[in-house]
């Protein structure tokens, strides 16, 4: 099934205006409270595009995702919990997951933006 443009259009300037601004804040107060709020919309266009759209390159995401949460689950119950893993596991994981999938919705972007090349019969080799 071919993925939807205008949600990939939409999405990809989405994610690029509320990333930047995420990404420009992130080591300051404000750009933490913003992470979780990209990380969740991430998360929905994820799943919408999966489940809706049968997208497979988007899976590999959605399980990392609900991999990370477990394990971050299982690190924050437990007594091994510390500043330097709050800083991990809060911050540069998700963030670097974030830009993961940003770099897989502008490739479809991308890809939705430059027109498939239509070989002409004449300059076909017999």
């Amino acid at each position: 099934m071919q993925l939807p443009p205008k949600f990939i259009n939409f999405d990809f300037h989405f994610q690029t205006i509320f990333g930047g601004i995420t990404l420009a804040l992130c080591f300051v107060f404000y750009g933490l409270i913003l992470l979780p709020f990209f990380g969740a919309w991430q998360v929905i266009s994820a799943l919408v595009l999966v489940l809706g759209y049968g997208d497979k390159k988007r899976i590999p995401y959605l399980v990392t995702v609900l991999g990370w949460g477990l394990m971050t689950t299982i690190m924050i119950n437990s007594d091994f919990f510390r500043e330097a893993l709050v800083f991990l596991f809060l911050i540069l994981i998700p963030a670097g997951i974030g830009v993961w999938y940003f770099t897989i919705t502008r490739r479809d972007y991308l890809a939705l933006k430059t027109p498939e090349p239509n070989p002409d019969i004449l300059d076909t080799e017999i």
